[in-house]
């Protein structure tokens, strides 16, 4: 049995604490460098299979969302497409 006073813990450091983005004025006093955001890195699309695929559990998914009742798979196909093809990049 270890002594949970006696363990000790490290936690990880601060990016400033690591000196990433640390500027020096001209004062000699060290500033944090603003950090610029891009954004999301782009996505590429999904191949026609992958895409295949995903509309297809979508499409079950929705069947079984309405009760395993037959006869509207078309319907169900076409909303899963438009909802993956609302979720992939263009």
């Amino acid at each position: 049995m270890v002594n949970s006073a006696k363990v000790r813990r490290e936690t990880p450091k601060s990016e400033s604490s690591l000196g990433v983005g640390d500027v020096t004025s001209a004062a000699g006093e060290s500033k944090a460098a603003p950090m610029t955001r891009t954004g999301p890195p782009e996505r590429a699309a999904p191949s026609p299979e992958l895409r295949h695929r995903m509309i297809a559990e979508a499409a079950y998914y929705n069947w079984l969302s309405r009760g395993y009742i037959h006869g509207e798979h078309l319907v169900d196909w076409l909303d899963a497409e438009a909802e993956i093809d609302s979720k992939l990049p263009c």
